[in-house]
């Protein structure tokens, strides 16, 4: 078995610098005083606290002005939960940290003036908290609690900068802690104990910020508890986070984390908020100058240690000066790999065009719907939420609301996602819980692909996701509407009849920059009628899903029989889009392979990696392909932007490409299979979508910018009015108005958009 590895470009989409719209004062500190009864006065918030229940945030403020505040965002305005009077405890109580816990349904405080963790009840005003645990340690320094169903965990400082990481199990009354992480653990990696803050990942595991002396600088940052290794592994050390900032020293304070596993934690030197993904890679949030420059105040003190995640809003307070609660939101960025048009494939496209390196998460997802929702709350003529209708009993969501259509009729057609559909869909819904965190994925499945949704759902992520990079509604992909005939690709002039006309996907991988599915570039199907399949549906130059799934110089360069009836594969393409002729249970999810999770299921994405092991201990492979894409031929079929036009099919029928885990026969799964199903499908549970997107005219080498590089690359392709444009460089992406020339005419529409970002 040959398989090919091509060290693509990872293109990160990640936020760049705010707006006004990306941070709001989630809690003023004149507010904060004022509900602390002690307006005028300098009352400093130090640790937050989300409760998802009732969806409002506790501030722990410590110092001589100690209180616990509840604050709710929606009506800006807070409760005092716990008043200074009535602390219980000493006269100057001092909050230090606070976590919530959803076993006990409490709040979880640090009280550092008398060593105690306290248990508050949400919502109780007045009240004196309860003792929960008098820890051992001789003070109770600033912490997190990061909890559980079971247990809470705390920074506890020994003697100077000797520090551990200890549990408090909450399952036990009186409560009991144990040391989790010890001191030895931190000294093995140079370190001096945790940081300020610490969390829990999606797989339970405990995420610290580990600090280290200043000659310790590429030892300091972000760090992951191995239980059964009792040790710490870095996620992303000092000497990779000085790389992408630029600083000589690294310092991290507080932290983060939301639904895809990114962290988030202030470093001092860059005065930034960086992110860190669950692999590792490092990028910049945002700065405090861009957050001086979204609130106006160029004054602003900001020093941000503790943060609290809130759906896809990071929440944090701006340290011990202004006193501030702000919130600024976490897009989504999809991991997305650039196919490069001068990568010549024969009758392929000849454009750059970036597609999804993993499917999409149900946790991914569900941050999509719990934004929809709160928004047509706040702003119902957001784009991101028009043409969404949840139904209040089980979050199912249409396009319109369906109420007053019958069982059985086309209410149906009307389907973007089914939350309804236990256990196919991983996405449960709370209609109790507020606006915005209703939707929750359910507990080891974050990082399973969706499913259970339709074409029509898939779209609309595409469309919100492209606003909620802050591209302009004039670069979404899809037309929407109220019915399923309202749906289709924004260029198409006759969706019904023509399909996509080449003229109308030339105009969409040229002039529209959103996020889309990926084209096969085909409207119709040769499978003969009635045949929902067919094979041979291979190189074409808009056929973007197959140059990304099977093109491979390095493959065998002969025409070969796949495993499917009647398929031919070309040279210079694998079968299987993990880069190889041959598959087995080592190499993709599919129906007879052996699951480590429960029968009939997904796999997280990219779980094909090399490192992680079936249910028998048989190790996967490295199953990443020629350009480092998962997951292409095995556990969910992905949706295609086309349709199939013959009959029995039509304009509401669409393509799914890749191998699923429902089918065991490997024929299922190669690259030339092509399956017209149709669009409304919500129950569908192996079927999910990947992202595509396109650059731009002009952005040749797909770096975001119209710049001198991509001008020197158009005068290379530069032929003249006479002269055609030769195949096999890419050049053809040069010819804008497709006449087989690169001339003035294209120059004028280059000039044009130079140096546009």
């Amino acid at each position: 078995m040959r398989r090919g590895f091509y060290a693509a470009l990872v293109v990160g989409l990640c936020a760049g610098s705010v707006s006004a719209n990306d941070v709001i004062v989630w809690a003023h500190q004149n507010d904060i005083h004022t509900a602390a009864g002690a307006p005028g006065t300098l009352v400093r918030p130090d640790s937050l606290a989300y409760n998802p229940v009732s969806g409002t945030l506790a501030i722990a403020c410590g110092g001589s002005g100690g209180v616990v505040l509840e604050w709710e965002r929606a009506a800006n305005t807070g409760t005092v939960l716990v008043p200074r009077v009535n602390w219980g405890q000493t006269a100057a109580p001092s909050p230090i940290a606070c976590g919530y816990s959803a076993a006990r349904g409490t709040y979880l405080i640090a009280e550092m003036g008398d060593d105690v963790v306290l248990e508050v009840t949400p919502g109780a005003a007045g009240q004196t908290p309860s003792v929960l645990l008098v820890p051992y340690a001789p003070t109770f320094p600033a912490g997190g609690l990061p909890s559980d169903s079971a247990y809470a965990y705390y920074k506890n400082q020994w003697t100077g900068l000797q520090q551990t990481v200890n549990r408090i199990d909450l399952t036990v009354s009186p409560a009991v802690e144990e040391e989790y992480v010890p001191y030895a653990a931190f000294q093995a990696v140079g370190g001096t104990g945790p940081a300020s803050e610490m969390v829990l990942n999606s797989a339970g595991e405990l995420i610290v910020v580990v600090r280290a002396n200043t000659g310790f600088d590429a030892n300091r940052g972000m760090y992951r508890w191995d239980e059964t290794a009792a040790a710490l592994v870095p996620i992303a050390r000092g000497d990779a986070i000085m790389a992408h900032t630029g600083q000589t020293h690294v310092g991290l304070y507080g932290l983060g984390i939301d639904a895809m596993d990114n962290m988030y934690s202030y470093e001092i030197y860059s005065a930034s908020i960086i992110k860190i993904d669950r692999r590792g890679r490092v990028s910049t949030l945002t700065t405090n100058d861009e957050i001086r420059q979204a609130l106006g105040d160029p004054a602003l003190s900001l020093s941000p240690a503790y943060f609290e995640m809130v759906n896809n809003w990071l929440v944090f307070e701006t340290g011990n000066t202004s006193g501030h609660v702000l919130a600024i939101r976490a897009p989504i960025a999809p991991d997305m790999v650039t196919i490069p048009g001068t990568d010549y494939q024969v009758d392929g496209p000849t454009y750059t065009f970036d597609i999804g390196k993993y499917e999409i998460t149900n946790a991914q997802y569900c941050t999509f719907l719990n934004d929809a929702q709160w928004r047509q709350q706040t702003d119902p003529g957001d784009p991101r939420c028009t043409n969404m209708w949840f139904d209040p009993s089980n979050g199912d969501v249409y396009m319109m609301d369906v109420t007053g259509f019958p069982p059985g009729s086309e209410w149906y057609d009307r389907t973007l996602y089914k939350t309804s559909d236990v256990p196919d869909s991983k996405i449960t819904y709370n209609p109790l819980a507020p606006i915005g965190s209703r939707f929750v994925v359910m507990t080891g499945f974050e990082h399973h692909p969706v499913g259970t949704v339709s074409w029509f759902g898939a779209a609309k992520f595409c469309n919100w996701l492209t606003i909620d990079h802050g591209l302009p509604a004039a670069e979404v992909c899809y037309h929407e509407g109220g019915s399923k005939e309202q749906w289709y690709p924004i260029t198409a002039s006759n969706w019904a009849v023509n399909g996509l006309t080449d003229v109308e996907r030339l105009d969409l991988v040229r002039n529209y920059r959103g996020f889309r599915l990926p084209m096969d570039g085909y409207n119709y199907d040769n499978g003969g009628p009635g045949v929902a399949h067919s094979w041979n549906m291979d190189a074409a130059p808009y056929n973007e899903w197959y140059k990304a799934a099977a093109f491979d110089p390095d493959a065998p360069d002969t025409v070969r029989n796949g495993p499917g009836d009647y398929e031919t594969i070309q040279p210079d393409h694998w079968i299987f889009g993990c880069g190889a002729d041959t598959i087995d249970p080592a190499d993709a999810n599919l129906g007879n392979h052996g699951f480590p999770y429960p029968f009939h299921e997904t796999r997280p994405v990219g779980f094909y990696d090399g490192v992680n092991t079936l249910a028998d201990s048989t190790p996967t492979r490295d199953t990443r392909n020629r350009y480092g894409l998962y997951d292409m031929c095995g556990n969910v079929a992905e949706w295609m932007t086309d349709t199939a036009l013959e009959s029995p099919w039509g304009s509401t029928y669409r393509v799914v490409r890749g191998g699923r885990w429902i089918s065991s026969d490997p024929k299922w799964a190669t690259n030339t299979l092509r399956v017209i199903t149709s669009a409304r499908y919500y129950a569908e549970n192996n079927i999910g979508f990947r992202l595509a997107r396109s650059p731009g005219y002009g952005d040749f080498n797909a770096d975001s910018l119209i710049d001198e590089a991509d001008y020197l690359f158009w005068v290379a392709a530069l032929t003249g009015p006479v002269d055609t444009v030769a195949p096999g460089n890419g050049h053809e992406a040069c010819d804008y108005d497709a006449d087989t020339h690169v001339d003035l005419r294209d120059f004028a529409v280059l000039q044009q958009r130079f140096a546009r970002p």
